[in-house]
């Protein structure tokens, strides 16, 4: 199945077909195909292989550029590659209907009064089964 997405990376444009990869750990995706895109949407990366891959693909000098994205907020990214000749950091307006599977504000709801769990009765109950 990897294969079909290499051959649309590496040979897509003969005829007029692109690939847009979207992942939430760059890192983790195919190196053939990667290195096909000529441009990258970078928003907030906390890991660290997925920095150092990005890093791999930033102009001499810049490289730096990519420890800021740790920082970002909903909705700013990072520019790269061939359609701006510098990385720029933009922010893109965010949806005005929000998706249903956004995080929860974990603050509040641990904050809340919760009945108390009595877990010996649920390792009992987790072993039996």
């Amino acid at each position: 199945m990897v294969e079909i997405f290499e051959n649309i990376a590496k040979e897509g444009r003969k005829f007029g077909i692109t690939l847009f990869v979207a992942s939430q750990r760059p890192s983790e995706l195919n190196k053939t195909i990667m290195a096909q895109c000529a441009n990258y949407i970078v928003m907030k990366l906390n890991n660290e292989n997925d920095k150092t891959m990005i890093k791999g693909i930033m102009p001499a000098g810049s490289a730096d550029v990519i420890e800021t994205t740790t920082m970002f907020s909903p909705g700013d990214c990072l520019v790269v590659g061939d359609a701006c000749p510098i990385p720029l950091k933009i922010h893109v307006e965010l949806a005005k209907e929000r998706p249903q599977s956004k995080t929860i504000s974990f603050w509040t709801e641990w904050q809340k009064e919760h009945e108390s769990v009595d877990y010996g009765a649920c390792l009992e109950e987790y072993l039996e089964n």
